[in-house]
């Protein structure tokens, strides 16, 4: 599935590592797109290193789409779209990548102002697991500068510096210690790439200033650089094959688990976004699990798992209501015993399948469900927050009783058979985790 992108740059490690999945995934990258923000706090746009961007959509032969913003609070998402459309026009975009890996608030601001647009979404390394990213970073070539720094212990001796294999080992020193995440997301430092491997030419650094507000607070300024010839050319390492490869080797066991991916068989970037947190999860309580596409289901390979997981999807998918056929299954007595969990997507078609008429209705962000009844799949556990992404609600069938809701129902339960209208894998694991040890 070949669409044409535009990727939500900011010139750090999130944005490039994006670009590089979306050209891995046989996509046109057709432009970058850099809210310059005059506001150093933005809650949406990385300022530091804005400046010189340029210089790496050059190296990478992509379309620079510059959009200035006074990074004001939820005004700043206004000039988001409108860098949006500008690029619709201009470049013919189809969908937009970002680099959102934990931040709710800035997902779910980018999925509604691409709703409003009628854009696909995509944000491939959302929920990844902080040491497998890193790790890949390093393996596939990709320099990473260290161009800001916020708060303790980090200190002005640390900017500039190239985070290798050595400095990580750091980084994950100073997280036993100080509980820092590794990958920046809370805050700790800001991140620029002098090379990857879409890079032609890698950027050298000539000289720079540092500003510091305060002795663990501080950026690059001034910095100038020049385009280098690179003394290896960087091979696009097949990222997602090697994911596919170890997927296989943890299939070849007497699989716990299946995870059904109801996205489009071709769409690996949804794959990344909707499968892989789910499988994160499963891998952490040491189960072992196969993914499978539902255009692959067939009731030999349903009959083999005890445990069964339907993934969500996101807005603008659909394709998997054509075939409800494949999910009869969900409502045969003879799989009365397996426990079933349906996310999102998943729920919606246990609902169909179940008789329940859709309803068109869209939450997307941050809710503060209401606990109807305590069941185990809460163990206890209170649901401060959860992720929505969703357009579609249905009437609840019958046979189901409601668990948890907002305004509307969020978890439902039937006998062995669950669903979540929200996503746990996002701020509720224990959810899934509390599934996998039934």
């Amino acid at each position: 599935m070949t669409q044409n992108l535009a990727i939500l740059f900011s010139g750090g490690k999130d944005s490039n590592y994006v670009t590089y999945l979306a050209k891995q995934t046989n996509n046109n990258v057709s432009c970058l797109i850099t809210l310059s923000s005059k506001n150093p706090n933005s809650y949406m746009f990385q300022s530091v290193g804005n400046e010189i961007i340029k210089v790496q959509a050059k190296s990478m032969n992509i379309p620079l789409l510059e959009y200035q913003t006074e990074g004001e609070k939820e005004k700043e998402l206004e000039d988001l779209k409108s860098a949006l459309k500008l690029a619709k026009e201009k470049y013919n975009i189809e969908g937009v990548c970002s680099g959102a890996i934990k931040s709710a608030y800035q997902s779910s601001r980018i999925q509604d102002i691409c709703k409003q647009l009628d854009l696909f979404c995509y944000n491939p390394i959302w929920q990844i697991d902080e040491d497998e990213y890193m790790d890949k970073l390093l393996e596939n070539n990709f320099e990473i500068s260290i161009f800001g720094i916020f708060s303790y212990p980090f200190e002005k001796t640390l900017l500039g510096k190239t985070i290798n294999q050595n400095q990580l080992n750091k980084l994950k020193q100073l997280r036993s210690e100080f509980e820092i995440s590794i990958a920046g997301e809370g805050g700790e430092y800001e991140s620029f790439i002098l090379d990857s491997p879409l890079f032609s030419q890698k950027i050298q650094i000539k000289q720079f200033n540092s500003k510091m507000d305060s002795e663990n607070s501080g950026i690059i300024t001034n910095c100038k650089v020049e385009l280098i010839k690179k003394e290896n050319q960087n091979k696009i390492n097949k990222v997602l094959t090697n994911q596919n490869n170890k997927d296989k080797i943890n299939n070849e066991k007497n699989e716990e688990i299946l995870v059904i991916n109801l996205n489009k068989k071709e769409n690996k970037l949804y794959e990344l976004e909707y499968v892989k947190p789910i499988t994160q999860i499963i891998q952490s309580q040491n189960k072992t699990f196969k993914v499978l596409n539902y255009i692959d289901l067939n009731d030999k390979i349903i009959t083999k798992y005890n445990k069964i997981i339907l993934s969500g999807t996101p807005l603008k998918e659909f394709e998997y209501l054509k075939h409800l056929d494949k999910f009869n299954w969900i409502k045969q007595k003879e799989n009365s015993n397996k426990h079933i969990l349906g996310i999102c997507a998943g729920c919606q078609i246990i609902q169909k399948i179940f008789g329940a008429n859709e309803i068109n209705f869209s939450e997307i962000g941050l809710k503060n469900p209401e606990i109807l009844i305590q069941d185990k799949i809460l163990n206890r556990e209170s649901l401060k927050e959860i992720y929505t992404l969703h357009s579609k609600s249905f009437q609840i069938p019958k046979e189901f009783e409601i668990i948890a809701k907002t305004s509307i129902p969020q978890i439902i339960k039937y006998n062995n058979i669950y669903g979540t209208l929200f996503h746990p894998e996002v701020r509720n694991h224990q959810i899934i985790t509390n599934f996998l040890n039934f």
